[in-house]
């Protein structure tokens, strides 16, 4: 059976590491083995991705799974998180978090 679970997605956040990286939607859609058009309405938030693809996603942008997965978080922590998102490239991320 596949794997049709699917995650709440922050699309912006994909869309802005997907452009700060020069990558077309052609490009990672098809690295996640998916059409453009899905992609595109992921990055619009009208549609969630599947675990599997969001994975891919993360993958071809460098990032953790996290990065592009919006899960019950604080209000006011998703905006912060996506004004994060837009201010750093994934390339310098620190390499400790402090606990």
């Amino acid at each position: 059976m596949a794997n049709t679970h699917t995650l709440p997605t922050n699309g912006a956040v994909i869309r802005a590491l997907r452009q700060a990286l020069g990558l077309t939607r052609d490009e990672v859609a098809a690295y996640a083995q998916i059409a453009d058009s899905h992609l595109g309405n992921i990055e619009l938030g009208r549609r969630a991705g599947s675990v599997p693809v969001l994975r891919l996603i993360a993958e071809r942008l460098h990032v953790p799974l996290d990065a592009v997965v919006r899960c019950g978080l604080p209000k006011g922590f998703a905006q912060m998180a996506d004004r994060l998102a837009f201010e750093r490239l994934p390339d310098e991320v620190p390499e400790e978090v402090p606990a």
